[in-house]
């Protein structure tokens, strides 16, 4: 793949545009990439010292906003002169695999939707159905305003709200939004799966 920097629209036919360290507004028609990092692009043992790394939390957000907008993220990790990545890198990684465990398929194999999101939350789709990502932990129920009884944006029925790896919750469309109740231990990056 051909990756390049500051392009202008008829150059995105013939390779990837790439934001580096960085996120676009909206929806590309084209695919995109942003490269990002654990840290630094090289290894930096005060970085480690003072555990300035990206969270896996931090960089799942970033992942889930990257690919509402029809983007892909490359992350370095940054190894050491011994060709290995330290402790705290391995427990980011860790972390991330376990919430893609329970959440890839909202991830892997996805299309951004009409619109990538409102507010904190952000949407992926396959054609089984529309992952609802709420970037914050929200309370015990979350408002999805593009989901409301009479949205343009989803006119269809919905029939089940799923928390992926939880299964079912409770849910109630209104002329406000869908209203979801989540249960306490869904997680600090929940994702819902809505099918019609």
């Amino acid at each position: 793949m051909v990756t390049g920097k500051l392009l202008k629209e008829e150059h995105k036919n013939a390779i990837v545009y790439d934001v580096e360290r960085g996120i676009v507004d909206d929806i590309q028609e084209k695919p995109w990439q942003t490269c990002d990092c654990l840290g630094m692009w090289h290894y930096d043992r005060g970085l480690y010292e003072r555990d300035g790394y990206k969270s896996a939390l931090t960089v799942l957000r970033m992942l889930t906003d990257i690919v509402s907008k029809n983007g892909n993220l490359l992350l370095s990790v940054p190894i050491r002169a011994d060709g290995t990545i330290d402790e705290k890198e391995e427990a980011i990684l860790d972390q991330m695999a376990s919430w893609l465990d329970v959440n890839g398929e909202s991830i892997y194999g996805t299309r951004p939707w009409k619109v990538f999101g409102e507010g904190d939350i952000r949407f992926t789709c396959t054609k089984d159905g529309l992952y609802v990502h709420p970037l914050d932990l929200p309370a015990s129920e979350l408002v999805v305003k593009s989901l409301c009884l009479d949205s343009k944006l989803y006119p269809s029925d919905i029939s089940s709200v799923e928390l992926l790896g939880s299964g079912p919750v409770p849910f109630q469309r209104t002329a406000e939004g869908l209203l979801v109740t989540l249960p306490d231990d869904c997680g600090a990056l929940p994702v819902l799966l809505i099918k019609t």
